[in-house]
């Protein structure tokens, strides 16, 4: 989408989102935030800064969590070398997302140096970073959504970031905490984060919406389309986690409802349980067509928080699940289900084993109370960021 010409009225606002990686709900909580700030009347195109400098990378190299955390999609990367078909739908899928950005994105001009970046945020009015994890300690090492770089003068607000983790130790501590002390508003997407503003800072932070649950169910139609992709009943399936039970579980929904299983495979490395798993593969998907599965699907199994977020936006049988071992202290990303889960007062709905089928299927989702505390909720975090931009 073209960036928007500024009116010498308009506040302009520095904004730091995740937009350059394959990713749906990455993509979609840009949107989403982007679709806000413009409804507001605010100028706000998301910085389009090249994050990818050589040296950053190569010492980030040897950051052993992160590799730890990215071997998946490294993996995933030679394997297109080995099967030209997922070579090719991965080239479908990259550019289904770049036409997306096009589309539906509002951009900066193109920011390759740091010098160039500090120029563009000193003529802004705000910085404002969110959402999603980019807080997370892995991705520290860029020191872009840290803000370190917006000058003093400029209010830093975050809306909804994410660390990912449910704590911080260590010299990622000492960097969190350095660049938090900045801020002059904080908000997160978790309630995890809270306590670890307060830990690390002793300042205050509020727990928000995703930025998904900003617009208005009717907003996100307008992208779904009414032509299912898929025809018939149908059970989505989007897993990023390599866990046998969440296939089990699915495929005995299959058995009990008779709807097929449409699968989105391999969505963050290579996972051997996504082989010949489902009745419809679709690798190559982008945003839209994630979005047009969820809303014409029976039934949701998923460990992704995006696609738990808009399955509850469209008020669909969801069967959420942790993307990790719950028993693996390292693996504490699940904190991000649960407490979306726990904060719309729908934990008991967490899948935490195969037995929970018949159960779950006759506890059905009241979307009626569900969509009240949303309504509450999506208020009380559309004040924190206006307020905030006053």
């Amino acid at each position: 989408m073209e960036c928007l010409d500024i009116n010498k009225k308009q506040k302009k606002i520095a904004l730091f989102s995740v937009f350059d990686v394959f990713n749906y709900g990455s993509m979609l909580q840009s949107y989403a935030l982007q679709r806000v700030l413009f409804n507001k009347g605010y100028y706000a195109p998301i910085i389009n800064y090249n994050k990818k400098e050589i040296i950053s990378q190569v010492l980030r190299i040897f950051n052993k969590n992160l590799l730890e955390a990215k071997i998946n999609s490294i993996f995933r990367e030679l394997y297109k070398y080995v099967d030209r078909d997922f070579y090719l739908f991965d080239v479908s899928r990259k550019k289904t997302f770049s036409r997306f950005v096009h589309d539906y994105l509002s951009l900066s001009e193109r920011i390759s140096t740091r010098e160039r970046l500090l120029e563009y945020v000193s003529e802004c009015d705000f910085a404002l970073v969110g959402s999603d994890q980019v807080w997370n300690p892995i991705s520290l090492g860029k020191d872009y959504y840290t803000l370190n770089i917006v000058p003093e003068y400029i209010p830093k607000i975050s809306y909804a970031s994410s660390f990912g983790v449910s704590s911080i130790s260590g010299e990622a501590a000492i960097k969190t905490s350095s660049f938090l002390k900045r801020f002059d508003f904080i908000s997160v997407r978790e309630k995890q984060g809270i306590d670890i503003v307060s830990n690390l800072t002793n300042k205050t932070a509020k727990q928000v919406l995703d930025p998904t649950f900003l617009l208005e169910k009717n907003e996100w139609l307008d992208l779904v389309g009414e032509q299912p992709l898929i025809s018939g009943n149908y059970i989505f399936c989007y897993y990023l986690g390599n866990r046998r039970i969440e296939r089990i579980f699915a495929e005995n929904l299959k058995k009990k409802t008779n709807c097929k299983i449409v699968n989105i495979p391999h969505s963050d490395g290579i996972n051997s349980y996504d082989f010949n798993f489902g009745d419809y593969i679709v690798p190559n998907l982008g945003p839209l067509q994630f979005l047009n599965l969820i809303y014409h699907a029976q039934y949701i199994c998923t460990d992704s928080f995006h696609c738990s977020a808009f399955s509850i936006i469209f008020h669909k049988s969801l069967f959420p699940f942790y993307r990790f071992d719950p028993q693996s202290i390292k693996k504490s990303t699940n904190g991000r289900i649960e407490s979306l889960l726990d904060t719309l007062k729908i934990e008991r709905r967490l899948v935490t084993s195969k037995e929970n089928l018949d159960y779950l299927l006759k506890d059905t989702l009241d979307y009626d109370i569900i969509q009240s505390e949303i309504n509450i909720l999506r208020k009380e975090s559309m004040n924190f960021l206006y307020s905030s931009l006053l």
